[in-house]
């Protein structure tokens, strides 16, 4: 069975139970991941009724990171509602529930009794504290550990339409105070709450023994987003993606049914985090069933503050032609070769690929809105031969980027080739969170496209990246 983005956080923690950080890092995952909850009888409108289950350690629910996953523990077709792991946590802290994930059906089989649903549930609860400050010096960001970094990377690739980019840098406030600021550009009405919920999380599930991160929200139009531009490091958010009607369950016989979240609406009470006392609780496995409860962890505080609020959206969009997405060398692929992707010897995952071979701009054939450049007059006739063959998967978009259900640009770099066909990524922190678990991602990302495809592409710019191509 291919492991899982949760497998592999749970196998690195279970092989470092003393390392907080990986232990942190596995209950970032599970917040995140969309979780099978397996249920009583088939969702009834708006209402679930999960299984309850009391192995010894208290009741608990049982949850699964696969569908097949949920299928095997049941044995066959079985009602179940499709909920991050966000939305679950204070549901069922709310109701004294432990939680079961992958019981007797992967590596990543544990429990977590009640005490530690309710640490899970107060930790991605934990709400910033509001200020203002007045910034008199804006310079690149330094000294910050990549584990945040990666963790910020993280978090805003699954801030869909939230925003239109955000810049890391380094402030100098009234009274010769220093610190980092991430500063969002043309933050969507009402998102300011939930980015900000965002970067608390990746400070908190970071490992870090102190860490503290101001947040800023300017309009497009401010006269500083030029110079966050200048010395920032730049994050792209991705675009949205259209909402779309889920499936009524028990639809598909072979396949068991999904209930509408709506009980993710529910939500949690959120504490202060000057208040909180940050825990992260040791997980109990499926054969520790009846011993006693783990001790809680202690881990410092961390903070954050919430800069000044912005004002309304407005959006700096360049027209670039074609379904395909075409940056501004004006060509598909940014320029490169997709056919000799194919000539390429690929490295092993985990490890940078080979660069990419430039096209020619005297070489060239239109497919799907777009123009392709090729190195060779061969290379150009086998694309025009098949050219579905060759081109990129989701029009050139991010791979990974479709699986979070949105069109955003790819790095021509960031390749790799997959039962015969070719796959970008955006940037390298993607591209690592993508390699967790390829087959799956691929999975996400087949179905989201069947939304997506009709979408005009995407007209951002590919972040920290200036194409060499076509040769001229």
């Amino acid at each position: 069975m291919n492991e899982t983005a949760l497998d592999r956080a749970h196998r690195e923690m279970d092989a470092a139970p003393d390392d907080d950080a990986l232990r942190l890092r596995f209950y970032e995952r599970l917040g995140d991941a969309e979780l099978f909850l397996l249920l009583a009888a088939e969702a009834e409108g708006e209402d679930v009724s999960p299984q309850v289950f009391d192995p010894g350690a208290g009741p608990m629910v049982l949850v699964f990171d696969r569908e097949d996953r949920l299928a095997a523990f049941a044995g066959g077709v079985a009602p179940f509602a499709s909920l991050s792991g966000r939305a679950i946590a204070p549901l069922l802290a709310e109701q004294g529930l432990g939680l079961g994930l992958n019981l007797d059906v992967a590596p990543s089989s544990f429990l977590l009794d009640a005490a530690g649903v309710q640490w899970l549930a107060q930790t991605l609860a934990s709400a910033p504290a509001r200020g203002e400050a007045r910034r008199q010096e804006v310079t690149a960001p330094a000294g910050l550990p990549e584990t945040l970094i990666a963790a910020l990377d993280t978090k805003l690739a699954m801030a869909t339409g939230l925003a239109q980019v955000a810049y890391l840098v380094a402030t100098l406030a009234e009274g010769g105070v220093r610190s980092h600021m991430l500063a969002f550009v043309g933050a969507v009405p009402g998102a300011e709450d939930a980015l900000a919920q965002a970067v608390s999380e990746a400070l908190v599930f970071s490992g870090l023994e102190a860490a503290a991160l101001d947040v800023g929200f300017l309009d497009a139009r401010d006269g500083l987003v030029e110079r966050l531009a200048r010395v920032g490091l730049r994050f792209d958010l991705p675009q949205p993606a259209p909402a779309t009607a889920p499936e009524a369950p028990g639809m598909d016989p072979a396949k068991p049914p999904r209930a509408a979240a709506h009980i993710a609406a529910r939500g949690a009470a959120r504490v202060d985090s000057a208040a909180l006392c940050q825990h992260h609780p040791r997980t109990r496995r499926a054969a520790g069933l009846s011993g006693p409860k783990d001790d809680l962890t202690m881990l410092n505080r961390f903070t954050l503050t919430v800069a000044a609020a912005a004002s309304a959206l407005t959006f700096a969009t360049t027209a670039f032609a074609g379904d395909q997405y075409v940056d501004e060398t004006g060509f598909a692929v940014s320029g490169y070769d997709v056919v000799a992707y194919f000539s390429l010897d690929q490295n092993p995952v985990g490890q940078v690929q080979p660069a990419p071979v430039a096209g020619s701009a005297d070489i060239t054939a239109d497919y799907n809105g777009a123009t392709f450049a090729f190195a060779t007059e061969a290379n150009r006739d086998a694309f025009v031969a098949d050219p579905a063959k060759f081109a990129p998967q989701y029009d050139g978009h991010c791979a990974y980027g479709v699986a979070k259900g949105g069109k955003v640009p790819a790095n021509p770099y960031l390749w790799r080739i997959i039962d015969d066909k070719l796959f970008l990524n955006i940037t390298k922190n993607v591209v690592g969170f993508w390699e967790e678990d390829i087959p799956g991602n691929i999975n996400l990302s087949e179905g989201n496209w069947v939304s997506l495809e009709a979408d005009p592409a995407s007209d951002r710019t590919i972040p920290q990246f200036t194409s060499d191509a076509p040769n001229t």
